[in-house]
């Protein structure tokens, strides 16, 4: 009795550990940056991989952007600093196109750096 009591908790586990696995290839983690007034550069590091560059890839009547959808990704660091002459400057990660975490600096007057650090469904424990 305690045996088999052991072998449906020890399959319970298994299965639980198998479909937390399998929901991470199925989600889809990204970051947006947009600064108002000018551009900006930075880096990201997805899963604590090598550093990637970035800057801004479209600039629209004073509203400079960049995105990247990284994929199924346990962990990301971003880091952007805005150019002169920007007046704020956003970082916001999204995870399955819904955004989970974001930072903001407004009313700047000189050049500018934010961070953000996120981990895979940390706003699910808040």
């Amino acid at each position: 009795m305690i045996k088999n009591t052991l072998v449906k908790h020890l399959i319970l586990i298994i299965l639980l550990f198998a479909s937390s696995c399998a929901n991470l290839e199925d989600e889809s983690i990204g970051f947006k940056v947009v600064a108002q007034g000018a551009g900006f550069t930075g880096f990201y590091i997805a899963d604590g991989g090598s550093i990637s560059a970035f800057s801004e890839s479209q600039n629209v009547a004073g509203t400079a952007s960049y995105e990247i959808d990284l994929g199924p990704i346990r962990s990301l660091t971003v880091s952007s600093t805005s150019k002169i002459g920007a007046s704020s400057i956003k970082i916001m990660v999204y995870r399955n196109e819904f955004s989970v975490k974001e930072v903001v600096e407004d009313a700047i007057a000189t050049p500018t750096t934010i961070n953000i650090n996120y981990q895979y469904k940390e706003e699910e424990s808040n």
